[in-house]
């Protein structure tokens, strides 16, 4: 009986790690994808900023 008690136990913990594992990882790549993304975007921006620079290089202004 003290034996199926502590199989349980040991099952129910090594599914919490699992558990928190997992979430761990999600968590990480959620992470990495909105820091891809923020540079992603800061990229573009900088490559919008040089365009349009580039354009109005060819604009006589009085």
């Amino acid at each position: 009986m003290q034996s199926t008690n502590q199989e349980t136990f040991t099952e129910t913990l090594v599914e919490a790690f699992i558990e928190v594992q997992s979430q761990d990882k999600k968590t990480r790549e959620k992470e990495s994808a909105k820091r891809k993304l923020e540079t992603r975007r800061a990229i573009e921006d900088y490559m919008e900023a040089k365009r349009m620079k580039s354009d109005l290089e060819d604009y006589y202004f009085d």
